[in-house]
C-alpha cells in the first residue's frame, strides 16, 4: 500500500518545499506543477522524488533557484536561450514562449537552451507546443563528462548519458501525439526510483561495475551502466544528440537542448492537418489488438489516460518515494503532514 495524495496537496505541498528553498512563487508554483504533473501521468522518474535533488543543487550552489533565462543570440530563425545556471523548467518555457513567436513568424525555429539545471519531463513542452499548432522534436545531451552512465554498443562501460529524444504533433480537440524517451535503456530516474522502492530492474537493462548483467539498481547506481535502447540504433541516436548537444552548442552545465518547432499549418490549412492527423489516428487505434494487449495506443495516450485518472481519484505514492519526498521536506523546514496527512513509513 502507498500513500493517498490528491492532485491539490501535492502540488501544494511540492510548491511550498520549493519556495522554502528559496525558488520565487512563480518559478516554484511552475516546477511544482511540472512535477506533480509528471507524477500523475504515471511518470515517477520525472515526478515529486526530483524535489530532494532540485533543493540539494540549490543548497550547494549548482543552481541559482531564480535565474531567469535569457535570450542571448537571435539569427534568423535560430535562437539561443541561456538558463543562467537556473533550472531547465524555466528555461525550457522561455524557449517555448520565443520559439512559438518565431515559428509562427517564419514557419520554423531551432532554439538551443544551454546553462541550466535539469529540464523535467519533456514531453511536457511537447505538448504544449502542440496545443499551439506546432509540430517539435527535442535533443539533448552534452552529459556525458558528468554523467558517462549509458554504454555505447558493444562496450561494457558507460560512456554516453541518456540523451533523450522527444517528438510532439497536434491532434484534434488537444489529443496530441507525443513521445518522449531516453536512448537507453530506461531513464536515470528510473533507476532512482527502483532504488527507493527495493524494485528489480528488467532483464537486459544495466550492468554492474564489472561489464555484467545486473537487475539491481543500486550496481548501476554503484559504478555500473545502463546499456542503450534497441542495441546500435540507440547508440546511433545517442552519439548524434551529444554531437548536437556539446560539438554544436558547447559545453553542458548539465545537459544542453535543441528544440525544433515547426508550424504545421504552414504547407496546409490547419484544420485539414487536423482532420487527416484524426483519421490516420482513429485507423490506427480501430487495428485489432495483439495478443496481450487491450487495444492499440498511439504516443501519448498511456500518459493522457493515467493523468484523467490521477486527477479525479488521486494516487497512491510508493512509501520509498513519499520517504524521499518527506527528507526534501523537512530540510527545508517543510511539514509534509501539514500538506498530506501520512506517516511516512
Amino acid at each position: 500500500m502507498g500513500i493517498p495524495v490528491t492532485h491539490t496537496c501535492a502540488l501544494d505541498l511540492a510548491s511550498a518545499c520549493l519556495g522554502s528553498a528559496g525558488f520565487e512563487p512563480d518559478i516554484a508554483e511552475a516546477v511544482a506543477g511540472h512535477l506533480v504533473e509528471a507524477e500523475f501521468m504515471g511518470v515517477p522518474s520525472h515526478g515529486l522524488h526530483r524535489l530532494g535533488s532540485y533543493i540539494a543543487q540549490v543548497r550547494d550552489g549548482r543552481l541559482n533557484p531564480n535565474a531567469r533565462p535569457e535570450c542571448t543570440r537571435k539569427a534568423g530563425g535560430l535562437l539561443m536561450i541561456d538558463g543562467c545556471r537556473g533550472l531547465g523548467i524555466p528555461a525550457f518555457l522561455e524557449a517555448l514562449r520565443q520559439g512559438m513567436d518565431r515559428a509562427d513568424a517564419q514557419g520554423i525555429a531551432a532554439v538551443a537552451v544551454r546553462n541550466c539545471g535539469h529540464a523535467g519531463r519533456l514531453g511536457a513542452f511537447a505538448n504544449q507546443a502542440a496545443d499551439s499548432g506546432y509540430a517539435s522534436i527535442i535533443v539533448g545531451g552534452g552529459g556525458r563528462h558528468k554523467w558517462p552512465n549509458v554504454c555505447p554498443h558493444g562496450s561494457a562501460r558507460g560512456a554516453l548519458s541518456t540523451n533523450p529524444f522527444t517528438f510532439g504533433f497536434p491532434g484534434l480537440g488537444g489529443v496530441n501525439l507525443v513521445s518522449d524517451f531516453s536512448t537507453s535503456s530506461i531513464a536515470t530516474g528510473k533507476l532512482s526510483v527502483a532504488a527507493a522502492t527495493g524494485s528489480q530492474l528488467g532483464e537486459g537493462v544495466a550492468v554492474d561495475s564489472a561489464g555484467q548483467p545486473t537487475r539491481s539498481a543500486e550496481a548501476v547506481l554503484d559504478g555500473g551502466a545502463l546499456l542503450p535502447m534497441a542495441a546500435h540504433k540507440g547508440s546511433a541516436m545517442a552519439v548524434f544528440a551529444e554531437h548536437i548537444a556539446e560539438a554544436m552548442i558547447g559545453p553542458a552545465l548539465e545537459f544542453n537542448w535543441l528544440l525544433i518547432l515547426l508550424k504545421c499549418g504552414g504547407f496546409r490549412q490547419m484544420k485539414a492537418v487536423l482532420a487527416d492527423g484524426a483519421k490516420l489516428s482513429a485507423d490506427l487505434r480501430a487495428l485489432e489488438a495483439a495478443p496481450g494487449h487491450d487495444r492499440v495506443r498511439l504516443p501519448g495516450d498511456v500518459e493522457r489516460e493515467a493523468y484523467a485518472k490521477a486527477a479525479e481519484h488521486g494516487i497512491e505514492l510508493p512509501e520509498g518515494i513519499w520517504r524521499v519526498v518527506c527528507e526534501a521536506a523537512v530540510s527545508v523546514g517543510v511539514d509534509p503532514a501539514h500538506y498530506i496527512q501520512a506517516k511516512a513509513a
